[in-house]
């Protein structure tokens, strides 16, 4: 891939001294990031991050050779109300600051980044974290969860606000597994191993379990959660930034995959892949998403990570996840209709 050059640019409101990131930060996408980052919060989560990982010199089993004695063990999902205070004082023991949690008695084949992109659904995240996390746990998996939020001004767009999560998980640690989990959703089974496959994306989500339309909407659908490696989402150039709105933004993922003979996986046995879906309210859909998707092949090479553009507004290592608030760029105007000659 070329070397891009794009610049992030910082808020200019401030914030305490102690989490706020004062440099402007610079990436490449050419497989690997440079980062100038003089001071502040990102380098503190990074040597945090180095400290927990030390112990990948030890000679600790590899976690994939431990029998984890997880088939056919259903979760018991708690959707009941719960406070962030209540919720913290709950997980507080498994996780350390950022959301990052480590296994002590092996050594994971992943680091994982769980990128949540996020607006408005309190309720629905708390849920999520009070049950994914101690799944993920049992899994003996080494993640981090990062929750990017958007602020208020324009429509929701998930694919950016996880090209968003990509570039700066990257800066805080060398993940080689990056997961896109929606917010409303919570697997049922603790064996859907949270896993990247070793050549293609993983997509997870099969079916929920109390919609009243069972299974796979449709064959390419690859919505919900999905796991891709690093290098796979540099080879398709992230997502499509374009997509303002509810509806298509993982059809046009489905293609750039396609695009590049990277077709997701899923695994064979379906009950794996059985999800409950958490109610909230409808989102606003997008009208000009069926045009777009059309051109998804071709804007694949300019847009997305090459093209990405956002404000860093904050970031924050919490209890239970590393927050990032960005402000997006307006959406792009409509492009008037071809006129037609007779």
């Amino acid at each position: 891939m070329q070397m891009i050059y794009q610049t992030v640019k910082e808020s200019s409101r401030k914030h305490d001294t102690n989490n706020c990131v004062r440099s402007v930060l610079g990436y490449t996408f050419d497989g690997v990031f440079a980062q100038k980052v003089a001071e502040g919060e990102i380098e503190r989560v990074k040597e945090s991050t180095a400290a927990v990982t030390d112990r990948a010199s030890r000679l600790l089993p590899n976690c994939s050779d431990i029998q984890l004695k997880l088939e056919g063990k259903n979760v018991q999902v708690n959707t009941s109300n719960i406070t962030n205070f209540d919720l913290k004082k709950e997980l507080e023991y498994l996780l350390q600051a950022g959301g990052l949690y480590s296994p002590e008695d092996c050594e994971p084949p992943d680091k994982t980044a769980i990128i949540i992109p996020y607006r408005d659904r309190m309720n629905n995240l708390l849920t999520l974290l009070r049950n994914l996390v101690p799944i993920l746990v049992r899994q003996r998996i080494h993640f981090r969860i990062f929750v990017v939020e958007q602020t208020s001004e324009y429509p929701f767009n998930r694919c950016l606000l996880f090209n968003v999560g990509f570039v700066e998980s990257m800066k805080v640690d060398n993940f080689t597994c990056v997961i896109l989990h929606d917010v409303d959703l919570i697997p049922r089974r603790y064996d859907n191993l949270y896993q990247c496959h070793p050549q293609r994306p993983r997509h997870f989500v099969r079916d929920r379990s109390n919609k009243e339309i069972r299974g796979l909407p449709y064959r390419g659908f690859i919505g919900g959660v999905l796991a891709m490696r690093r290098w796979q989402v540099e080879k398709i150039n992230g997502c499509s930034n374009m997509y303002y709105g509810w509806g298509k933004e993982d059809d046009d993922l489905y293609k750039r995959l396609c695009a590049v003979m990277l077709k997701p996986v899923r695994y064979d046995n379906p009950a794996l892949g059985e999800y409950i879906a958490l109610g909230h309210s409808k989102q606003q859909k997008n009208k000009l998403r069926n045009v777009m998707l059309r051109g998804a092949k071709i804007r694949m090479a300019e847009d997305g990570l090459s093209s990405l553009s956002y404000t860093r507004v904050n970031f924050l290592e919490r209890e239970l996840y590393t927050w990032l608030l960005v402000r997006v760029p307006p959406p792009p105007p409509p492009r008037r209709p071809r006129a037609r000659f007779h």
